[in-house]
């Protein structure tokens, strides 16, 4: 078993942060024996800089991104790159690999991003060049991403619909948002299949058959849903908070007073329209926000780890019992003195950060979480800071779960090769 990924893994390319998201998210696919699930990328859009070819390890060549995969002694998958030229080197190549795959393979497959026959965009500039030579050596299913849809083409040769061709599937659907597909294109007719909704296909093979299942997802929830976890600390809590430039003394402890400090529900900021706690009267003043949560430790007797969850714009530092657990989008080091190197971040998702060694830190009784929110400049047009403290990973009775719904079957048999 294998994941062949059709690209766009993260939004922008360049970014570490989110490609560290969604290593952390693909280790949820670890088995009991300690293995991840296996990736066969493909380069997208949105894949752009070095971090594709780093995170994984140069596929086909570095900047090149273009390989042919034994999958078994039968099936042959040629993965290309629509993100280069899609002629010169990489169209010698493809013709070399797919001839040599039509005498060695039984099933040949080949996947890339842009594609051929779209649903919602225009055709690829890889159309005139790979498309006759996927008729010329036998392929027998091209799959396709980058539309953010659902199709599934009748076979397809020399332009025309022929049962001897080419299927076209794919458009990608794994978590992003869906557009709507053009449903008149000749290509796209019944008995094809044209719709919208994440998804993945599943492909078995065998030496008399080939079978690829279009499975439409259900609810699926975000790897940091807080339904999916124990809290410690709620989402959504009632926290007490003050905005300044000066840092509180003892700020981060048990024993400060917090009496004359405001409190309203987490999800502080101003200027984005999400923040539950709007601090306008911030913006131009400070650009620091402290914020302080008691909880008892008796909410940790049943957890085995603990996790903060932060969501962030542009930094912030966290605490628990006075000793610091948790830091984001600023340097390591002094943040109370000098000018901290911030970044500049947008809090468009919740991170989570592990909290190490906090049975050594958690007292019996009453224990603290504080946090600093830190914008860049005080100035800047916007600022949120919202975090919770998670326990172990406990399913809440009711909480929706992902479900497969098959909406199209298709068997092959195997081609004169």
């Amino acid at each position: 078993m294998a994941l062949s990924h059709g690209g766009d893994y993260v939004m922008y390319g360049d970014q570490w942060e989110l490609w560290s998201q969604w290593l952390g998210h693909n280790e949820l696919c670890t088995t009991e024996t300690g293995r991840v699930l296996p990736i066969l990328p493909t380069r997208g859009n949105h894949d752009f800089g070095t971090l594709f070819d780093e995170v994984f390890d140069d596929p086909g060549g570095r900047g090149l991104n273009y390989y042919r995969s034994r999958l078994s002694s039968d099936v042959s998958l040629v993965t290309l790159n629509s993100q280069i030229s899609v002629a010169g080197d990489q169209l010698t190549w493809l013709e070399s690999e797919l001839e040599a795959a039509n005498h060695d393979s039984r099933w040949l497959l080949t996947n890339y991003h842009r594609p051929l026959y779209p649903a919602v965009k225009a055709p690829g500039p890889a159309k005139p060049f790979w498309a006759p030579l996927f008729d010329r050596y036998g392929v027998d299913i091209a799959l396709e991403s980058d539309g953010h849809c659902i199709k599934r083409t009748e076979p397809i040769r020399a332009d025309a619909l022929d049962p001897a061709g080419v299927i076209y599937v794919g458009e990608g659907g794994l978590g992003v948002p869906q557009r709507t597909p053009r449903r008149n294109l000749w290509y796209l007719q019944a008995p094809a299949v044209v719709t919208n909704g994440h998804h993945v296909l599943r492909l078995d093979f065998s030496s008399e058959a080939l079978s690829l299942e279009i499975l439409r997802l259900g609810e699926v929830l975000d790897p940091l849903d807080p339904r999916l976890y124990r809290a410690i600390v709620p989402p959504g809590a009632t926290w007490s908070y003050i905005a300044q430039e000066q840092v509180p003394e003892g700020w981060t402890e048990l024993g400060f007073d917090a009496l004359a400090w405001d409190r309203g529900p987490a999800g502080f900021g101003f200027g984005d329209d999400d923040d539950a706690t709007t601090l306008d009267s911030m913006q131009g003043v400070s650009s620091h926000l402290f914020t302080r949560f008691e909880f008892d430790s008796e909410l940790c007797a049943q957890t085995e780890s603990l996790s903060l969850m932060a969501r962030y714009d542009d930094a912030f530092v966290a605490y628990l019992n006075g000793t610091e657990v948790a830091r984001g989008g600023i340097a390591e080091g002094d943040w109370t003195s000098g000018e901290p190197k911030v970044e500049l971040k947008e809090a468009l998702h919740f991170e989570s950060f592990e909290v190490r060694d906090w049975r050594q830190l958690v007292h019996p009784g009453t224990n603290v979480l504080a946090l600093v929110g830190i914008n860049r400049r005080a100035r800047d047009s916007d600022f949120s800071l919202d975090a919770w403290l998670a326990g172990d990973r406990s399913l809440a009775p009711g909480t929706p779960q992902p479900w497969l719904e098959p909406i199209d079957v298709r068997l092959l048999s195997p081609r004169e090769r």
